[in-house]
């Protein structure tokens, strides 16, 4: 995998066009392994895949990680190929995962969903809240959080946001390479991981001590955009050594 350039302007750029075209590859071998299957057809998310091992409703494919297919596997190296990663575990509501893919595709990073879901990804409310950018969000998605937890160290270091952290985001300097880690709704990071990724927790800070905790799109684009925004500060420093 080879080593990214540091700065978020044109290396961001080039970026996102690298993963765009393996997106687009990815879009057209799952059209063509589901030729036939009517864009209107309303299936579950089991449905989807049972035939091919790659979901696609329309236009929005998203790739089911271990499947033996080329284009979950098309999908899966652009994925790699990102500096900027966040990861759901356990999303409960359809449209906070529209709304966090569309944050993910303006900020350059790449989603990945962690099941179980509490909707399925054909639902029309997801695509809605992503607007006409869904189809190009492309979403990775992982059977447990098991076999997620074995790619991090290729994907990048691990940040765990939860509202019972100790330490705030604004104590961190992110590495180029990170993974923004978030739970449900409801429930936030399951208890157990809560446990074992206490080092790398962190939380948002709340004025109101009676309010519990903020939005799950809202805290995503928060996050997003503080890693931007340190990553142009370290670009901005290292121009004015040079």
């Amino acid at each position: 995998m080879r080593q990214l350039p540091g700065g978020i302007v044109e290396p961001a750029i080039d970026l996102r066009r690298r993963v765009g075209t393996l997106r687009i590859e990815f879009d057209g071998m799952a059209a063509a392994l589901l030729r036939g299957h009517a864009p209107g057809d309303h299936r579950s998310e089991q449905d989807e895949g049972k035939a091919t091992g790659v979901r696609h409703r329309g236009s929005f494919p998203f790739a089911p990680v271990g499947r033996n297919s080329s284009a979950a596997q098309a999908c899966y190296a652009a994925s790699m190929a990102v500096s900027l990663h966040v990861a759901l575990v356990a999303p409960e509501i359809h449209w906070n995962t529209g709304n966090a893919g569309r944050s993910c595709l303006a900020a350059g990073a790449q989603l990945h969903l962690i099941r179980p879901l509490g909707f399925s990804l054909a639902d029309r409310r997801v695509r809605r809240a992503g607007l006409d950018y869904w189809p190009r969000v492309a979403p990775v998605v992982w059977d447990e959080w098991n076999q997620f937890e074995a790619q991090l160290p290729e994907l990048g270091s691990p940040f765990f946001f939860s509202a019972d952290a100790e330490r705030s985001y604004w104590e961190v300097d992110f590495p180029e390479r990170c993974v923004l880690i978030f739970g449900s709704e409801a429930r936030g990071l399951p208890a157990a991981l809560r446990q074992k990724s206490h080092p790398s927790q962190l939380r948002l800070p709340i004025a109101d001590p009676e309010l519990r905790s903020l939005n799950l799109s809202t805290s995503i684009g928060i996050a997003l955009y503080e890693v931007l925004r340190q990553r142009r500060e370290r670009e901005a420093e290292r121009q004015s050594e040079s």
